[in-house]
């Protein structure tokens, strides 16, 4: 094998024992990820002869940037918490909700808008663990949501967390080379203005890609997770795609251009929010016909009745009481008033905690017995 070529694969090496142990073999981060440093080590010191002081050095500047990022993340952490625990999080899902009832609208608002301002803000999966609750909340199937959540990671994701990216990744790699040295003498430029120039660059081809994708993630929502599995379905909304689309993509590049590279996806995205959700309330590029998963015969509401039901229900297990909230069985169980109210019942239900509705007589025949068994 080639010197060059085998060197290449003891590099890759580390990364691929660290795949293999988390995907593969199930292993928790903590720890596979000393195994990839063990492995990183030992290829530093017997393949390209480096020393112990190097090493140790390496390793505190890794431990100094991991300590950068870790408190990015622990701040949307932080974040998330603290919206949840205050009841923001429900607040933030109602609002969303009520601009339309077409779920095609609000997986472009949720998932490419706002999905793209969190990614950078705090980036590093945290849009992700956001995002997908929220599309649960708008009662998208619950592999929907947790697939709407993963494909906007893509556009904004060159400069979440403030451009860390570019900043920490592309600067860690090109600092300090001599050849880039001796490439920005000539071009008479140095590395920060380099890396605006590349920043430039990247905003360019992702907003090219991402002037479709969120046409894309309708569509796949359409023909994966639709009941008619049809994407003309998603196709129908292009205008207003199109128009989400270019309402970041543009405020992106154009911040790229001007402010560098640490807030394009961040004022990209809260620019194009702004935008779509005022032509969202006037109606502009809307569809004429909502589109849901389920017909809304087999989602409904809770009323009064279904209140009544949950408390005669109240000391039937927790699985008969979901079912009875919704399909109003009617058990008739006596008991103290529900711990548990009506509203908790749907947000699990939203959350995807409980079976969808896709197929209603299938769904009374399963739960029929279990609740005639309580009478």
């Amino acid at each position: 094998m080639d010197t060059l070529a085998l060197r290449a694969l003891i590099a890759a090496a580390p990364l691929l024992a660290i795949g293999v142990l988390l995907a593969g073999f199930g292993w928790p981060a903590r720890r596979a990820m000393p195994v990839g440093y063990l492995l990183v080590v030992l290829a530093g010191v017997f393949v390209w002869d480096i020393g112990w002081r190097d090493i140790a050095a390496s390793s505190m500047q890794g431990l100094i940037i991991a300590a950068g990022l870790l408190y990015i993340v622990f701040g949307a952490l932080l974040l998330l918490a603290t919206l949840t625990a205050s009841g923001a999080m429900v607040t933030i899902r109602a609002g969303f909700t009520r601009i339309s009832p077409d779920r095609r609208v609000l997986a472009i608002i949720i998932g490419w808008l706002f999905g793209s301002f969190i990614e950078g803000a705090s980036g590093f999966g945290t849009p992700a663990a956001i995002v997908s609750p929220l599309f649960a909340g708008a009662r998208l199937l619950a592999m929907a949501a947790v697939m709407g959540g993963l494909v906007i990671q893509s556009t904004p994701v060159s400069f979440g967390a403030v451009g860390t990216p570019i900043l920490v990744g592309v600067a860690g790699g090109l600092g300090g080379s001599p050849a880039v040295e001796a490439h920005l003498a000539i071009l008479g430029m140095s590395l920060p203005s380099y890396l605006a120039a590349i920043g430039v660059q990247v905003a360019i081809l992702h907003a090219l890609v991402g002037t479709l994708l969120p046409l894309f993630l309708v569509c796949m929502l359409t023909g994966f997770f639709g009941r008619n599995r049809n994407f003309r379905e998603g196709l129908e909304i292009w205008p207003f795609a199109l128009f989400s689309s270019l309402a970041m993509t543009i405020p992106y590049v154009l911040v790229a251009v001007f402010l560098g590279p640490e807030f394009p996806s961040l004022l990209g995205a809260l620019i194009g929010l702004a935008l779509v959700m005022l032509a969202a309330r006037r109606g502009l590029f809307m569809p004429r016909t909502p589109w849901d998963f389920s017909p809304p015969s087999c989602v409904r509401e809770p009323d009064a009745r279904t209140s009544r039901t949950l408390r005669r229900c109240r000391s039937a297990p927790t699985g008969v009481r979901r079912s009875a909230a919704d399909s109003r069985m009617g058990c008739r169980t006596e008991g103290r008033p529900a711990e548990t109210s009506v509203n908790a019942v749907w947000d699990k239900m939203q959350a995807g905690r409980a079976v969808y509705w896709s197929d209603r007589s299938r769904w009374n025949s399963m739960h029929a017995p279990a609740c005639a068994g309580w009478r």
